[in-house]
């Protein structure tokens, strides 16, 4: 048996309603936000959310890379309750780290 190949053409024609595209706020999109939601180990966890609710993505990266994202991103940093005593405790370990580094 010959297996058939099926061509799909992507579309290029999008059927927006104009009506609720006009009626929609304008979005802000130097709006960003991260809010970390938890940690782990060395990682911290957190959403990333630029203008919207509806364009938030989640992340992990290591603490020393989220600050440098929230910098290149400009974004405002908020830390969710359960995970304020975490973030602190490991904001102070990379400090002491950082210091001993430094000062070796």
């Amino acid at each position: 048996m010959v297996g058939h190949q099926h061509s799909i053409e992507p579309s290029t024609e999008f059927d927006v309603d104009q009506e609720l595209v006009g009626s929609m706020p304008a979005l802000d999109m130097n709006q960003r936000l991260v809010l970390v939601t938890g940690v782990r180990s060395s990682f911290v966890e957190f959403e990333f959310t630029v203008a919207d609710p509806m364009l938030t993505v989640e992340l992990v990266m290591p603490l020393s890379a989220l600050d440098e994202f929230i910098h290149d991103q400009r974004a405002t940093l908020e830390v969710k309750a359960q995970s304020q005593l975490d973030f602190a405790r490991l904001r102070r370990l990379a400090s002491r780290s950082n210091r001993q580094h430094h000062s070796s």
